[in-house]
């Protein structure tokens, strides 16, 4: 007799084309897991209250079909999880912004700007937390480097590096916003995606095959000496089947990238590049609910709510400023990048909470022990919202972008 081992199979998501019809077939691709928590399908035991003189209980029924997967564990790498970061969000991934002399004659620089001698960096639709580079500039040493943008006016753009300062007019340069980004969408432009997935074992040449569901969550963590991790999870109607012979999602893709290590990210806190954190975490849940129906083994519809974002941070203790920042309700914003291990311009994904308040900043105890006292802060749903700053930014709670065009 075959037994199904523990590494020999795979999980697997193809987009359906609407809620109600499986996904089959070529298209698909692999969901990268170090672990995690496979799919389940569950019933409710509805037990009788029948009163018996024999004290014997009556053998009840099985209640709705439910189906929840996840937390997957996966390591964040580009490609890899693009569809799961749009669906969870709700957006549309956009396309890439480039600017020529076509839009602002010529461009000079300062130590942080690039100022725009015509046209306008905000109609082009440059915001501020964006990554950008220059593909082509008279500047040499300005060229093919990632630049994040923390402001943007009608004629500047400034960015968190420092840019090589030239004063000469650069009339063949170009800027570019690279890859594509998703934000939480204005009211109607909001899209509910629906996924089949497959939980395919190979050795037995059997799949757990989950159809509608639709991504609720992910979380990002990061730790020293650790990769990036990702976690996503989803819930479904119920659908679901258990196959034998060949997967219903044929040879679906496995993306190759290599995973991004916590030591190579950047993150921006406050307007400050912060390198002393000892743990972080941010997650997105879109409240996702499968409601219960009467007349039916499963729920005929998955249906998210709003969309919320939390995070928590440890920070080694330094100064009093985040004590204080929660003490005055001040006003924070907080960008991620994370990047592979190679020569610029770097590929990314950048993870932006442009509009929260802190939750709470507590000490760690004192001790005997070496090392410092670190600071943990907390942030929660409640404290962050959507970013009413201008149209200089993404009206979102939160914006990925990411390096990649396709």
């Amino acid at each position: 007799m075959t037994y199904q081992s523990n590494f020999y199979g795979y999980s697997a998501m193809l987009l359906q084309s609407a809620l109600g019809t499986p996904a089959v077939g070529a298209g698909g691709t692999i969901i990268r897991q170090t672990g995690g928590t496979p799919g389940k399908l569950s019933k409710a035991a509805i037990q009788s209250k029948e009163i018996r003189q024999d004290a014997q209980p009556v053998k009840g029924r099985h209640g709705m079909q439910t189906a929840v997967g996840g937390p997957y564990t996966t390591e964040l790498s580009i490609q890899s999880a693009d569809q799961i970061m749009q669906a969870v969000l709700r957006g549309t991934w956009d396309t890439e912004i480039t600017a020529t002399s076509a839009d602002f004659t010529s461009i000079t620089f300062g130590a942080n700007t690039i100022i725009w001698a015509s046209g306008n960096p905000i109609t082009k639709g440059f915001r501020v937390n964006d990554v950008i580079m220059l593909p082509i500039t008279a500047t040499a040493t300005n060229q093919n480097k990632n630049f994040r943008i923390t402001a943007v006016s009608a004629t500047t753009i400034t960015v968190a590096e420092t840019l090589t300062i030239s004063g000469t007019a650069d009339t063949t340069a170009t800027i570019k916003r690279r890859g594509r980004k998703v934000i939480m969408p204005a009211a109607g432009s909001l899209v509910n995606r629906y996924f089949t997935i497959e939980e395919y074992e190979t050795d037995i040449t059997g799949s757990r095959l989950f159809n509608d569901c639709f991504w609720k969550s992910m979380k990002f963590t990061m730790a020293p000496n650790g990769l990036i991790m990702f976690e996503p999870s989803w819930v479904g109607t119920g659908s679901f089947t258990a196959t034998t012979g060949a997967a219903v999602l044929t040879t679906p893709t496995l993306i190759a990238n290599p995973p991004m290590a916590a030591l190579d990210a950047t993150l921006r806190l406050g307007g400050v590049d912060v390198a002393d954190i000892t743990a972080f975490d941010l997650t997105v849940d879109n409240g996702a609910v499968a409601p219960q129906v009467v007349g039916s083994k499963i729920s005929p519809t998955v249906l998210p709510g709003l969309n919320q974002v939390t995070m928590n941070l440890t920070i080694l203790q330094k100064d009093m400023s985040y004590i204080s920042g929660f003490l005055n309700e001040t006003g924070y914003s907080l960008s991620l990048k994370c990047v592979d291990n190679m020569a610029e311009p770097k590929n990314f994904i950048n993870i932006n909470v442009p509009n929260f308040t802190l939750g709470g900043a507590d000490v760690s105890p004192m001790s005997t022990a070496g090392g410092a006292r670190t600071v943990t802060i907390a942030v929660p749903a409640g404290l962050i919202g959507h970013d009413p700053s201008g149209v200089a930014w993404d009206d979102s709670a939160c914006t990925i972008q990411i390096s990649n065009l396709t």
